[in-house]
């Protein structure tokens, strides 16, 4: 497999057809733990494992921190909140746990139950350092063996794709129901094709030299520069030149990715603001309606008065 080709085939799924270094090294990190996990799994497990990291981290490809803050966390999965019974059978125990506990990774990893199984399978104590679910290799091992396994909903992925057939719509079921299905599994088709184009995963080898400086490919009208650094077999940074035929050199990139994920934050905070106040509202739906009941009462009544009171005036109008 050519990582040169497979990045160049899904470069059109990112923001201005440009690929930066934290969203290469997110993909190669999943990539490459896709090849230790299962070295003969089928491509298209590859390619929804992809899809859904990139829907679930907005397209950064990097681990994120689920939003809203411990507050949010605390009433969706502690004790504390709104449904104590499930939070216990979930392993949230304790006060704060929900906070402790709540969404990290490439895909959310939520409730201690699914920590403690997360941690066993990468040999590491998640129960006492939930935080580690945030480093990528982590967070790839945890997208991989979640999703096959069925940890996080029950349905296993192996359940929705086999070497014969994919259906990536109903894969969606392995992480969260039906939410946004058909785009996802859009997304993984788009990296099926990337990744056959490229010649598959399964050819796919990591070089460890400390450095390949310029790795080119031509087809007349673009041409793609690869720049290898990496202790860790491989992090590239793909810089394209359309209709010159010149490579353009990628030197090194501003930190604006984080930003736009701080600012996209503080917007998915303040939606989940309004959500919980909708849904705590449709909860005392009778109390809204036996007020707005009482306020019809009130006012036809005041209107019934007024127009008795006004009777009698009629009457001496027309006898006048």
């Amino acid at each position: 497999m050519s990582l040169s080709i497979f990045f160049d085939e899904i470069r059109s799924m990112f923001p201005a057809k440009r690929l930066k270094p934290k969203q290469v090294e997110g993909m190669e990190t999943i990539i490459k733990a896709w090849q230790a996990e299962y070295p003969e799994g089928d491509d298209k497990f590859l390619a929804y494992l992809l899809a859904t990291a990139y829907h679930e981290t907005a397209h950064t490809m990097q681990p994120i921190k689920e939003y809203g803050g411990a507050r949010r966390a605390n009433r969706l999965y502690g004790i504390e909140g709104r449904n104590p019974s499930r939070a216990r059978r979930m392993g949230n125990r304790r006060r704060g746990d929900g906070a402790r506990y709540m969404g990290r990774g490439y895909v959310q990893l939520t409730w201690k139950n699914n920590y403690r199984k997360a941690g066993l399978h990468c040999g590491i104590d998640l129960i006492k350092k939930p935080h580690l679910a945030m480093q990528p290799d982590i967070a790839a091992k945890i997208l991989i063996e979640g999703c096959m396994s069925g940890w996080f909903t029950g349905s296993a992925l192996t359940s929705h794709i086999d070497p014969v057939k994919a259906n990536y719509r109903s894969a969606r079921r392995v992480v969260n129901g039906n939410d946004k299905a058909l785009m996802i599994a859009r997304y993984a088709k788009e990296f099926e094709s990337a990744l056959r184009a490229a010649g598959g995963v399964s050819n796919l080898h990591f070089k460890n030299s400390k450095e390949i400086e310029e790795e080119l490919y031509k087809d007349g009208s673009r041409t793609i520069k690869a720049t290898k650094s990496n202790d860790d077999a491989g992090k590239a940074v793909i810089g394209v030149g359309v209709g010159s035929g010149i490579a353009e050199a990628v030197t090194s990139y501003k930190d604006k990715l984080k930003e736009a994920s701080e600012s996209l934050s503080e917007y998915r905070a303040i939606a989940d603001a309004f959500i919980d106040f909708f849904v705590w509202a449709a909860s005392y739906w009778w109390v809204f309606g036996l007020a707005a009941g009482g306020l019809v009462l009130w006012n036809n009544k005041q209107i019934i008065k007024a127009r008795i009171s006004d009777e009698p005036k009629i009457g001496r109008l027309a006898d006048d």
